[in-house]
């Protein structure tokens, strides 16, 4: 997932998710309405957002937090000074344990704030009671709901593989013995059948279809098709695939 939160992105990825904070719960429904009309532009119908408000506790290990990270700054700078004593080379020791403890207990209580917020893609929200017990179940549904309009034709395309296939097709003999993904079957795309006693290239399997119908367009309006444009086009959101 690429996330951003309050629009600064913090992490990329393929996966848009954006997080945006209320001050506190009484200003949440104001910032779920605000992010659902901004959801509804078609520029960002492929966003999924993810709402939710600090708590009083958050603030409060937040405070302790840059608290403790300050006294840590004052007694390293002493240090580097040669001006630390022993009594405070125990303090700074006993802070950065300190400081630990209080991540610990922040990150425990952002998931807590987290998980009573609000997933919005496209207009339409959902309260995270209505998705999931905890955090992990809760996105997990959200992207649930998401994926199929995101990628609307990822099962067509979706297999396992090792990424060994294009080599071992490349190099081999005949099309009998090869990977799951080249047969029919739940793992296979159906690129190769078997005719009599015999395997051969099905060119009018699915996916198949669906890539040479593309190059075939694209060649009829004079436009030239690379293994790059092909990768663009069947790869991420934007893509067929």
């Amino acid at each position: 997932m690429g996330i951003n939160v309050d629009g600064i992105t913090v992490g990329d990825g393929e996966i848009p998710l954006s997080l945006y904070i209320a001050d506190d719960s009484g200003s949440l429904p104001a910032k779920v309405d605000e992010i659902r009309t901004e959801s509804r532009q078609p520029k960002n119908a492929n966003e999924v957002y993810w709402v939710f408000a600090l708590t009083p506790e958050v603030d409060d290990n937040e405070a302790s937090l840059f608290a403790s990270r300050q006294i840590i700054a004052k007694y390293e700078q002493a240090r580097a000074q040669n001006r630390i004593s022993n009594e405070e080379a125990a303090s700074l020791s006993n802070e950065k344990q300190e400081v630990s403890r209080i991540q610990s207990r922040l990150r425990d209580k952002m998931i807590e704030a987290l998980e009573k917020g609000a997933g919005l893609f496209r207009g339409v929200s959902r309260e995270a009671s209505s998705l999931g017990k905890n955090v992990g179940e809760v996105f997990k549904a959200l992207f649930d709901v998401a994926f199929p309009d995101l990628y609307p034709k990822l099962e067509l395309g979706s297999r396992p593989v090792t990424g060994k296939e294009v080599d071992e097709i490349l190099k081999a003999a005949n099309l009998s013995g090869l990977s799951p993904i080249f047969y029919d079957g739940e793992k296979g795309l159906s690129l190769v059948v078997k005719e009599g006693a015999q395997y051969a290239i099905n060119s009018g399997a699915e996916v198949a279809k669906e890539i040479l119908d593309y190059i075939n367009r694209e060649h009829a309006y004079g436009n030239k098709v690379t293994g790059k444009i092909l990768e663009e086009r069947f790869s991420g959101i934007a893509g067929d695939l």
